[in-house]
């Protein structure tokens, strides 16, 4: 699929696939995908944790702990998620925990206010696409609005 197309695929273009796999549990297309993004950019800390994670679900511990481990001695760090939105001509950063913005408070009001309304719905979180060694509740926490 991804080999025949007219540009040479980068690690971008094989994370789109790698998320594919990860919704649809293509596990075995995954473990590739995984190996190619990392011939690309041995320093893709999702590639290490999208393995670390398939094979904990699957009860593979060892495995798990085999990709975790040479994440580490890579010296690979996670990058926290980071998302962007522009209000009235500026730019607000927002990192994954980080509370540091001057109306955090508010943020997180609107944003409880907005995860009510959609549980109320029908919205379910997806939550065993979150990272595992989380507990449940942090993991509905990172899929929050």
């Amino acid at each position: 699929m991804i080999n025949p197309m007219p540009i040479r695929p980068n690690v971008i273009v094989w994370g789109a696939l790698l998320g594919g796999c990860r919704i649809h549990k293509d596990i075995s297309r995954g473990v590739h995908v995984v190996q190619r993004i990392l011939e690309i950019n041995s320093d893709h800390s999702g590639s290490y944790v999208y393995l670390a994670n398939v094979y904990a679900s699957m009860g593979r511990l060892d495995d798990a702990a085999i990709y975790r481990l040479r994440m580490w001695d890579s010296c690979v760090k996670i990058t926290p998620g980071c998302s962007w939105i522009e209000v009235n001509n500026t730019v607000h950063e927002f990192f994954m925990g980080d509370r540091s913005h001057p109306l955090t408070d508010r943020i997180y009001l609107m944003l409880s206010e907005l995860g009510t309304r959609l549980k109320l719905a029908g919205y379910e979180p997806k939550t065993e696409l979150v990272v595992h060694n989380v507990h449940e509740e942090e993991k509905e926490d990172a899929q929050r609005v």
